[in-house]
């Protein structure tokens, strides 16, 4: 019986060979291809949504989008904010050291409630923080009788 000096990685090459099969047989690409697309489309930016004096009001975090890289639409009861942060230059892979921004596009999309005034939907951008502002309609409050039992 021969000895073969056993490779600790070989575990882990192995691994990885069985990864990349299963995302090529689910998504017709390897797990590198996939991983690649992920960090790509990986940047989601964060939302605040909260009502404010009979207004809905969404707040958007976006560090380094310049405001013209950045549309909201309304198809019926769906806000769509979408854009692209941009990297100022291209960095070559050798020269960085660490590279924790993401870049690229991105699409936030958000159910409002039935009561909106979509035509009066007002948008600002400062500081890197888009506020969408969404009047309500203030739902109509209807006296309603209320029995009062009695226990015998």
């Amino acid at each position: 019986m021969a000895l073969t000096k056993w490779n600790p990685l070989e575990d882990v090459y192995d691994i990885q060979r069985d990864i990349s099969k299963m995302f090529r047989r689910a998504f017709g690409a390897t797990s590198e291809q996939m991983t690649s697309w992920m960090k790509a489309s990986a940047w989601i930016p964060a939302l605040d949504v909260y009502t404010k004096d009979n207004l809905l009001v969404i707040k958007a975090e976006l560090p380094g989008v310049a405001p013209e890289d950045v549309d909201v639409s309304i198809t019926e009861n769906t806000l769509t904010i979408t854009g692209e942060r941009k990297q100022e230059k291209e960095i070559k892979e050798k020269d960085v050291f660490m590279m924790e921004s993401s870049y690229g596009k991105f699409r936030r999309s958000l159910s409002l409630p039935k009561n909106v005034k979509a035509d009066q939907i007002k948008a600002n951008f400062n500081n890197g923080v888009l506020e969408v502002v969404v009047p309500q309609i203030a739902p109509e409050i209807k006296p309603q009788k209320v029995e009062i039992q009695t226990s015998q």
